[in-house]
């Protein structure tokens, strides 16, 4: 059966590898169950990109910035407008730009005298991302499915 014109003007009109590494390997996030979550999949999915069921190392985790008061100060979380706006401008843009942990609000304050610890913070926090450890977190996205 042939697609309605309706149908081919509903698919994302973006790169197909706009959620992959440059290494080429997909970019894997994980955002809880919900409305919010079966909205951003076939985006995700059309640029490339994973969304795992369980929360893997490595994985970017997303979340909608009206959940920001819930979020841990341990835990770098990325506004889920970093999908919607990537997909709007057709390219893959700086994710520290939509982080939403409240460290990085301390950072850019003046509470900045002891520099040292911030940076040693700071680099624990983009280790997280490791690309490295990215790729073994894909064979688990893999392995137990994406929704």
């Amino acid at each position: 059966m042939m697609p309605s014109k309706r149908e081919v003007v509903a698919r994302p009109a973006f790169s197909p590898v706009l959620f992959m590494t440059v290494e080429g390997e997909p970019m894997n996030f994980f955002l809880r169950p919900g409305p919010i979550k079966r909205k951003l999949q076939p985006l995700i999915s059309a640029g490339g990109g994973m969304l795992c069921n369980v929360q893997q190392p490595g994985a970017i985790l997303l979340t909608d910035p009206e959940d920001r008061s819930v979020i841990p100060e341990s835990t770098a979380y990325v506004s889920t407008q970093y999908i919607y706006d990537c997909a709007e401008k057709n390219e893959q843009l700086n994710l520290e730009d939509y982080r939403l942990n409240p460290e990085k609000v301390q950072r850019h304050s003046a509470r900045l005298s002891n520099s040292k610890n911030n940076l040693k913070t700071l680099h624990m926090k983009e280790s997280q991302f490791d690309p490295g450890r990215r790729h073994k977190s894909l064979w688990s996205c893999i392995r137990k499915g994406s929704q």
